[in-house]
């Protein structure tokens, strides 16, 4: 078991992996979700108590649940838009260039446009590629809302394990 005044650095870093990992799901460079597991369960280990680890155990599973709903959701939707994978993958590599063509606010735009343009070519009229566009990003939207919003939770969590671990020590 970690000293006390490692366990407390061990708890400040990951609320920091947490905030990076929140901020990884609205800006989808780093894989958020996935950075937010790894740190709950390293903390868990760091701390290797009772109370610590179902802080940890309550943070995995709500990270778990708005993975599972956000990949659902969206997937249903677009679905039932009848939206390609290509054309999200086409959308994804056109954020990936907005993000270095336009620092910061490129990757939204990179995405949008990307998206307009091959729904435009896939439907051939604007009208259609603009309405396919917008449920496509209402879709994506609430995926990412969910995933947020569990993540968040899962900061809550964290932070009830928190103060359960350092009042039972």
């Amino acid at each position: 078991m970690l000293s006390t005044d490692a366990q407390v650095w061990a708890t400040v870093i990951a609320y920091v992996g947490l905030v990076i990992g929140c901020a990884g799901i609205i800006v989808p460079v780093i894989p958020g979700s996935i950075l937010n597991l790894f740190v709950l369960i390293g903390w868990g280990v760091a701390v290797n108590s009772t109370m610590g680890w179902s802080g940890a155990a309550g943070g995995i599973l709500l990270t778990i649940i708005g993975i599972a709903a956000s990949w659902v959701l969206t997937g249903n939707r677009l679905k039932k838009l009848e939206v390609p994978n290509r054309v999200i993958a086409i959308a994804a590599l056109s954020a990936v260039v907005g993000m270095f063509a336009l620092p910061g606010p490129g990757l939204l735009i990179g995405f949008v446009v990307g998206l307009f343009i091959a729904e435009w070519v896939r439907h051939s009229t604007a009208r259609e590629a603009l309405a396919t566009t917008k449920g496509t990003l209402v879709a994506v939207g609430i995926g990412l809302g969910i995933e947020l919003l569990c993540a968040g939770a899962a900061f809550i969590a964290l932070t009830m394990g928190v103060f359960l671990h350092f009042t039972t020590v």
